[in-house]
Order: structure tokens, then C-alpha cells, then sequence
């Protein structure tokens, strides 16, 4: 698929974000310094972050400092009120992690201290401050009409025109047995996301099948790795179908994105290696399914629609999980 440079610039986003969110401590401050890279004034993300009000981050930083006491982890960090100004703390935040003005060692002693392991504050420091950020920055450059107007030529493809495996947005894997709850995952990423049903894979749901006389083997193989989003939806069903379990391992060997959904009475302790080193969510808990729309969001660059409009949907989603057996 031919890219223009804002469609690469939300791509290489996309993927850097993920690496950051992916990241161990060791490996924390190079993947941030990439991440960064998307946001540099030459880029058109840059021309977002360049609309960002000015704001004194040292003096910020130092108000932020004096409310650290004598025990680790006690800082509370203030954010303003105010999302611009929110945002642009936060993006001087992450450049000077990445170009090592600021320690992150000390950042995290002070803020983010979950425990001694290092990988536990780098990850609380992803789920409290990296993702919402990557959420709302997204939404401020979709906001932006500049920026949206540069990506309006990423779905012209022709009608009748096949659609190559990296223009699968949603892959969702899943036994044949669990159809009911598969679709209603597809509708809610319809709705939530605005995902085209051309550019959704859902194998025993009709509107998402394989072409007719595609070479099943070969399209599935090319989509599991190519596709941007991929939702193991795990039930007993499909842990206990070989291929499922094929499809599961080759996504997590590609090292893409990758969202474990639990239905039908499966719980964590079902998952075995490497499955069970991921955070699966439960279809079956209204707050998980809408954490799960909201971190495809982030992953996939996207605007999420209001809450609201989609909560029928959530619904449906919880419903099908319960009685999916």
C-alpha cells in the first residue's frame, strides 16, 4: 500500500508507541528516543505539537519535585486542568527523558515507584502517563484539520480492488464454535472505531470471510502477520483448537500487537507460555471491553468515538461472552 507522509508519520507512531509500551526498563530509553523521532518539528506530527501552547516546564517540574518526601514513590504529580497545556507537559516530559535531560531513574523513584524491580515502575509509568497520552495527543492531531485532511487518501482504494494483508485493520481470531461473540466484537470496533468491514477478518462471520477460491492457508498465514490489530478471543473453545492456537503463536512470535480476550468462563490460568506472559481482558466485564476499544484506539492511531455512542454495544459484547460456552 503506497503511503503519503502523514499516513507514514501515523505509522511510525503507531509502531514507536508500541515499542515503548512494550519496553523493559533496560531497554525504556532508546525505544522513548524513537518514539520522540515522530514528534520533531520536520514532521507532520510536529506540526501538531508545534500548536501546543508554550508552557515553563522547569518550573513546572520544580513544583512537581517539592512535593516528594522522605519515602520513595511519595511525589504526586499535578497536571493542569487545562488539556493543551496538559499535553505539552507531557511531550517536554518525554523528550527530555529521551535526550537524558531528565534521569528516569529519578523520575520513577519519585512518581511511579511500584516496587525494587525497575520493569514494574517503567510499566506504571506506561499505563499512567505514555497511554493516555498517545490517546489524547491522537485525538488532538485527528482534531487538527491539516493533519486529518493529509490522511483522508488512506481508504481510496478502488472498489472491487482487493485489499492487501497490511490494510487488515482487525484480525480477530477465534473458534468457529464462538461466532456470536466474534461478531459482536466486529460491531463494536464498527462502531467504536469506525473499522470499514473491508478491513476486517473474522473468518466464520458472514461479511468477513475469505474471498471466494482465495488460498485459505496462504491468506491467513500473510493476514496473521500483517494485520494491524489482533484479538485472540480465548474460550474453551478455542484453546482447544489446534489451529487457533497456530494462529496465536505466529502473531506473538511477529512481535505485533496482540490483545488476549477472555469469554465463555476462560480465565488467565487457562493461558499457557507465552500467552500467559500477556494482560488478558475479559469480554465479560463492561470496563474491560471499553479499555480494550480505547487501547486499539492508541494502537491503531484512530479516533474513538464518544463513550456513549457505542455503550449498546459494550453490552452486547458482555452478553454474547456469557453465553458463549
Amino acid at each position: 500500500m503506497n503511503m503519503n507522509i502523514y499516513q507514514r508519520a501515523l505509522r511510525d507512531f503507531q509502531d514507536y508507541a508500541d515499542d515503548v509500551s512494550r519496553s523493559r526498563y533496560r531497554t525504556f530509553t532508546d525505544s522513548i528516543r524513537r518514539f520522540t523521532s515522530t514528534l520533531v518539528r520536520t514532521t507532520p506530527l510536529g506540526d501538531v505539537v508545534a500548536q501546543l501552547p508554550h508552557v515553563d516546564f522547569d518550573a513546572w517540574y520544580a513544583a512537581q519535585r517539592a512535593t516528594v518526601g522522605g519515602m520513595v514513590g511519595s511525589g504526586v504529580l499535578s497536571w493542569p486542568d487545562n488539556g493543551s497545556e496538559r499535553l505539552a507537559l507531557q511531550v517536554e516530559l518525554i523528550r527530555r527523558m529521551a535526550s537524558e535531560q531528565l534521569d528516569v531513574i529519578d523520575f520513577m523513584t519519585d512518581f511511579m515507584w511500584v516496587g525494587n524491580d525497575f520493569n514494574d515502575n517503567t510499566a506504571e509509568f506506561v499505563q499512567q502517563i505514555f497511554r493516555p497520552f498517545v490517546r489524547d495527543f491522537l485525538r488532538l492531531a485527528h482534531d487538527t484539520p491539516s493533519f486529518e485532511n493529509g490522511l483522508r487518501q488512506r481508504d481510496a482504494t478502488p472498489q472491487g480492488e482487493a485489499v492487501m494483508a497490511d490494510d487488515v485493520t482487525l484480525f480477530i481470531s477465534h473458534s468457529a464454535r464462538d461466532a456470536a461473540i466474534a461478531k459482536a466484537l466486529i460491531t463494536l470496533f464498527e462502531k467504536s472505531l469506525k473499522i470499514s468491514a473491508r478491513r476486517i477478518r473474522c473468518t466464520s462471520v458472514d461479511g468477513y470471510r475469505l474471498p471466494v477460491g482465495a488460498d485459505t492457508n496462504d491468506v491467513l498465514r500473510t493476514e496473521v502477520f500483517g494485520a494491524k490489530i489482533f484479538i485472540a478471543l480465548l474460550t474453551p473453545n478455542s484453546l482447544s483448537s489446534p489451529y487457533v492456537l497456530f494462529e496465536l503463536g505466529a502473531r506473538w512470535g511477529a512481535r505485533r500487537p496482540l490483545f488476549p480476550v477472555l469469554a465463555g468462563g476462560a480465565t488467565p490460568s487457562d493461558l499457557h507460555a507465552p500467552l500467559n506472559a500477556l494482560n488478558a481482558l475479559s469480554a465479560s466485564v463492561p470496563d474491560q471491553v471499553r479499555q480494550l476499544v480505547e487501547d486499539a484506539s492508541a494502537a491503531l492511531s484512530e479516533r474513538l468515538e464518544p463513550i456513549s455512542t457505542f455503550s449498546a454495544e459494550v453490552d452486547a459484547v458482555v452478553t454474547a461472552a456469557e453465553l458463549t460456552s
